[in-house]
């Protein structure tokens, strides 16, 4: 939610759970055992562009983690030419992972972008769900990157 109204949605899923989803990105990368995935859009005109989806993605990676202890990665395939969901997985702290052809997925080039949950990359912590973290150096808390945003709930 976002100023009381709902602007999107995102969902988090093993790949164990989606037995068609593992098979075909297993022919473009590497898929580690226990792996997650996220599916996300925003739906309201009015909501994109306004860091909205990065948020809603940092926000909901950790508990992806915190949620499916075994995990260590994310990886979430995006379509080479959506480039601004590209933008909201980096700015949530993604990296590029790989890149091929899914099929019969139209368009079928896509890049496949990846998080991981090891080491102190993204540790749990006690702040509100508005604001997420950044990777910490060892040691040392991570740091929120995302301010609370007025209106923002789950």
């Amino acid at each position: 939610m976002h100023d009381g109204k709902p602007f999107g949605l995102l969902q988090v899923y093993t790949f164990a759970d989606a037995p068609e989803s593992l098979a075909e990105l297993t022919r473009v990368c590497p898929v580690p055992p226990g792996a997650l995935s996220i599916d996300y859009l925003i739906g309201e005109p009015a909501a994109r562009g306004r860091g909205l989806g990065a948020a809603l993605i940092a926000a909901a990676v950790p508990r992806g983690f915190a949620g499916h202890p075994q995990a260590a990665d994310v990886l979430v395939p995006v379509a080479r030419g959506n480039e601004a969901s590209w933008r909201a997985l980096r700015r949530a702290g993604a990296t590029w992972y790989a890149e091929g052809e899914l099929v019969p997925v139209d368009p079928p080039d896509h890049v496949v972008h990846r998080f991981t949950g090891t080491g102190s990359f993204f540790r749990a912590v006690s702040w509100p769900a508005t604001q997420v973290a950044r990777p910490a150096a060892p040691g040392r808390r991570p740091v929120p990157v995302c301010p609370a945003r007025r209106g923002w709930t789950w």
